[in-house]
């Protein structure tokens, strides 16, 4: 019921700052919605500030939700190498 609520309002992209169960990511993953996870509150606020969205607390105030709205979207993945201290 959950995922419905969430997929009428056709998000591209579902931030959350906790978990979400691995059914829910199931069914996100197949209504093609990506889902990024544990996102640290100041950095959704941030982000919610940039796209003009309005952070939901709760699932159940999901139908109120203002969603953001990103012209440029992309996913970008950034290592880290580590020296010892000998080097």
């Amino acid at each position: 019921m959950i995922i419905s609520k969430i997929e009428t309002l056709r998000p591209n992209v579902l931030l959350v700052e906790k978990s979400v169960s691995s059914y829910a990511q199931e069914q996100l993953l197949a209504r093609e919605i990506s889902l990024v996870l544990n996102v640290k509150r100041p950095l959704l606020e941030r982000i919610a500030q940039c796209t003009g969205a309005i952070i939901t607390p709760s699932i159940d105030k999901i139908s109120t939700a203002r969603l953001g709205h990103c012209e440029l979207f992309r996913l970008v993945r950034v290592s880290e190498e580590h020296e010892t201290a000998n080097q």
